[in-house]
């Protein structure tokens, strides 16, 4: 009996911590058989291919590089790519499925989802670190929210993409999801959730956080130069030259609201599909996190400092 674990993210919601437990549970897990780590990337090929960007960005399985890839060589293997969660195509979840279970005897699929506002805002962090595929998909606009183009609301209707695809195909007693949200997480870890949740061993692992947000100064600074097609090496060393330890970038509260708003009957059939006995609310709906429009976090001290150490850097390269 051989089990694939697929996790398929989403972004945002601790998926490299997540990999890089499964990565130290492989180099003891295939001593015995009990467990393999199927990294995602194969010859430097990743298994889902992004192409186009904005409207046209568009996601697919890689046969070619997935075929290999799924070998069931322990009772428990897993994969793990945030990437499968930008796949929209039924098509293409289906391909995936069916290679999955031509070879393993049960196959589970783990999502974990993070509040619409909460991972687009996290995410342009990557925008900002000139990530491809977060680059393609938002694009570098300046701003701490991304536009609502029609990728980025089919990608954020949570309750539509694992209903749609998810769930039909492989079948709604073998897809865990769950929110991404600390204090309903196993000891407020998501790598200690998904090990209960899936029963896979990661006891006596050490994993450290990863992927911190950066300073607002550092993502505003960062998409410009990505924005103006600058090089990897003029953001590196700009973002070196500003603080890390200021507060990050974060929309105001009215507009973060309204960001949310966009998803409220989505979220609400979210919680009926996947959590009917629980609240009725599937995400904690707090915002807390942000500040009032009335009290902006960028006062003219902080945006005075920011200019002079982008001039300051400029007249380095006179």
């Amino acid at each position: 009996m051989a089990e694939l674990i697929i996790h398929i993210g989403s972004h945002k919601t601790g998926s490299t911590s997540i990999q890089k437990a499964c990565e130290l549970a492989d180099a003891r897990g295939r001593k015995d058989g009990s467990f393999a780590y199927l990294n995602e990337v194969v010859d430097n090929k990743n298994i889902v291919l992004l192409k186009g960007e904005g409207e046209a960005f568009r996601a697919r399985v890689n046969k070619r590089y997935l075929r290999p890839l799924l070998d069931p060589v322990a009772a428990v293997n897993v994969i793990s790519t945030e990437l499968f969660f930008f796949l929209d195509d039924r098509v293409q979840v289906e391909a995936l499925a069916a290679l999955a279970r031509a070879r393993f005897d049960r196959v589970r699929v783990v999502a974990y989802l993070r509040r619409q506002d909460l991972l687009a805002s996290s995410h342009r962090n990557q925008v900002a670190n000139g990530a491809g595929p977060a680059q393609r998909f938002y694009g570098a606009e300046v701003a701490s929210l991304p536009a609502l183009t029609a990728p980025v609301r089919a990608y954020l209707d949570y309750h539509r993409k694992l209903t749609a695809l998810w769930l039909p195909v492989f079948g709604a007693e073998n897809v865990i999801v769950a929110p991404f949200e600390r204090p309903r997480l196993r000891d407020g870890d998501v790598v200690a959730d998904f090990a209960q949740r899936t029963g896979v061993d990661f006891s006596g692992l050490e994993v450290e956080v990863m992927n911190v947000s950066q300073s607002a100064e550092r993502a505003i600074v960062g998409m410009a130069m990505v924005k103006a097609g600058l090089p990897d090496r003029a953001r590196k060393l700009m973002k070196k030259a500003l603080p890390a330890d200021t507060p990050k970038l974060t929309p105001p509260r009215a507009e973060a609201e309204a960001f949310l708003a966009e998803f409220a009957q989505s979220n609400a059939a979210l919680a009926a599909t996947f959590a009917p006995d629980g609240p009725k609310r599937f995400f904690d709906m707090s915002m807390d996190m942000y500040p009032d429009a009335s009290e902006p976090d960028w006062t003219s001290a902080r945006v005075m400092r920011l200019v002079e150490t982008l001039v300051a850097e400029m007249a380095k390269g006179r």
